[in-house]
C-alpha cells in the first residue's frame, strides 16, 4: 500500500415483485463513481526521548485498496487506480455483489477487509492487527488503519493510530521478530471500533477496543535483519499502534534467528497519539542479554539479567536447568564477589559465591546471601554452576 517518506442491479417483474422491495435497500452498482483519496501527514514529534522532526508523508501505490461504505452498509473493494507515490489519487469499484442499508454519508476504510462492517451510525467494526511484518525504515502499511467519511466523492483519510519506532543495533545480532506489550497490560490490538467525531471544529477519529482484544504486538521479518553495529547506524522497527498512553513503559522481546530471546524495557510513560510518529533512542543489543542504554532492569534469554561491577553476568535458570524462569517469577541476581575461578575449572568444582538478590517487582528490597555454588560444564566464556536447591546458574565473562 501505502508508504511514508522521511519521511445487480436488480430489475423488477410485475406488481407483486416491486411490492416486496424495501427502499432502505440499497444494491451494488455497477456504475459506482470512483472515489478521489487523499490521507493527512503523520507529525514527528521531537521530545528528550527521541530524535528526528518534521512531517511523515502518505503515499498511494499500486494494489492498495480500500472498503467503502457508498452511502449504503454493504462493504465494497475498492482499488487504487492512481500513479504509485502519489499524494492522491482515485479508486475504483472491484465489482461485487450484494446490498445494504441507505445511510446519509460514505465511509472509507484503509485496508480493504472484507470483514469490516459499519452501524448505522458509521461506526465500523474491525481487528487491529497483533500480527504485523516488518519493513525496511518503514511500517508495515496492512497495518496502518486509516479512516474517512464523506457526503461526496472526495476522501479524507485520517490516521486511526500512530507509529512507535524501536531502534536497535548490535555486533552480529540478526533479528526475527519484535514482541512489543505495555508495562500496565495495555490493549494492543484485536478487535475493536472506529468512527468520525468531532475535536473542537476539527474532525478526528475515534477508537476503542471490543471485546477480545489482546496485549501484545508482534512484529516479525520475512528473513533475519542483520542489525547496524553501532547507534550511528541502529536499525528502525517500526509498530502500527492504537493510540496508546504507556503509563509504566513497555517491554520488547527480541527473538534473533537462532530462537534466543532477550528483553529490554523502559519505565517512562510514552504516549502514542493518533497521526503521531514516536522515535525511541537507539538500544544495543546482545544476544547473552540486553546491554543497558539508561538505568532500569533488564532480561536476558527469558532470564532477569544483571552486570556487576567486575563484569561478571549471571541468569538464573528453573531448577530443571532445560527452560528458562516464567517472567512472574523473575529474580534478580547480582555478584557481589566470588571466589577464584580457575582457568582450568571442571566440572565438581566448588566456588563461594555472595549474591544480592531482589525480586523483579521489587528491586528496592534486596537480600545479601552466600552460595556454594558447584561448576555443572565450562564453555568459552562461561560457566554453567548449580546450588544446594538444584538450581542452575549461568555465569559469563
Amino acid at each position: 500500500m501505502k508508504t511514508f517518506r522521511l519521511l445487480s442491479i436488480l430489475l423488477a417483474a410485475g406488481l407483486a415483485a416491486s411490492c416486496m422491495f424495501n427502499e432502505n435497500n440499497v444494491p451494488a452498482d455497477s456504475s459506482a463513481p470512483r472515489y478521489h483519496a487523499t490521507a493527512e501527514s503523520a507529525p514527528q514529534t521531537a521530545t528528550s526521548f527521541e530524535r528526528g522532526e518534521g512531517m511523515a508523508r502518505v503515499v498511494w501505490n499500486s494494489g492498495d485498496r480500500i472498503s467503502v461504505f457508498a452511502k449504503s452498509t454493504l462493504n465494497r473493494q475498492y482499488s487504487f487506480v492512481g500513479e504509485d507515490g502519489a499524494a492522491s489519487g482515485d479508486f475504483e469499484e472491484v465489482p461485487g455483489g450484494g446490498s445494504g442499508d441507505a445511510l446519509s454519508m460514505s465511509y472509507a476504510v484503509y485496508p480493504y477487509s472484507e470483514g469490516y462492517s459499519i452501524s448505522a451510525e458509521g461506526v465500523v467494526n474491525l481487528v487491529w492487527p497483533a500480527s504485523q511484518s516488518y519493513r525496511a525504515a518503514n511500517y508495515d502499511s496492512a497495518a496502518a488503519v486509516m479512516f474517512a467519511r464523506s457526503e461526496d466523492t472526495n476522501l479524507s483519510f485520517m490516521h486511526a493510530g500512530g507509529y512507535l519506532c524501536i531502534s536497535l543495533y548490535g555486533q552480529g545480532v540478526n533479528v526475527r521478530s519484535l514482541a512489543l506489550s505495555g508495562e500496565s497490560e495495555e490493549l494492543l490490538a484485536g478487535p475493536a471500533r472506529i468512527w468520525a467525531e468531532k475535536e473542537g471544529q476539527v474532525e478526528t477519529v475515534g477508537f476503542a477496543f471490543r471485546e477480545g482484544a489482546v496485549k501484545t504486538i508482534t512484529l516479525t521479518a520475512a528473513s533475519p535483519v542483520a542489525l547496524g553495529a553501532d547507534k550511528a547506524g541502529a536499525t528502525e522497527f517500526w509498530f502500527c499502534l492504537p493510540p496508546t498512553a504507556f503509563k509504566n513503559g513497555f517491554a520488547v522481546t527480541v527473538t534473533d534467528d537462532g530462537g534466543r530471546q532477550t528483553v529490554f524495557r523502559t519505565s517512562k510513560n510514552i504516549s502514542v497519539e493518533r497521526a503521531g510518529m514516536r522515535r525511541m533512542e537507539p538500544v544495543r543489543i546482545e544476544m547473552n542479554g540486553a546491554v543497558p542504554s539508561e538505568p532500569g532492569i533488564y532480561e536476558a534469554s527469558g532470564s532477569s539479567t544483571v552486570f556487576d561491577a567486575v563484569g561478571w553476568q549471571l541468569s538464573r535458570y528453573n531448577s530443571g536447568g532445560k527452560a528458562w524462569l516464567r517472567a512472574v517469577d523473575l529474580i534478580n541476581l547480582k555478584v557481589i564477589s566470588l571466589g577464584p575461578v580457575p582457568a582450568e575449572a571442571k566440572a565438581g568444582l566448588m566456588i563461594n559465591a555472595q549474591l544480592e538478590e531482589f525480586a523483579f517487582a521489587s528491586p528496592e528490597d534486596k537480600t545479601s546471601r552466600q552460595l556454594m555454588l558447584r561448576v555443572v560444564s565450562v564453555a568459552d566464556g562461561s560457566i554453567t554452576l548449580i546450588d544446594e536447591e538444584n538450581t542452575y546458574y549461568l555465569m559469563r565473562f
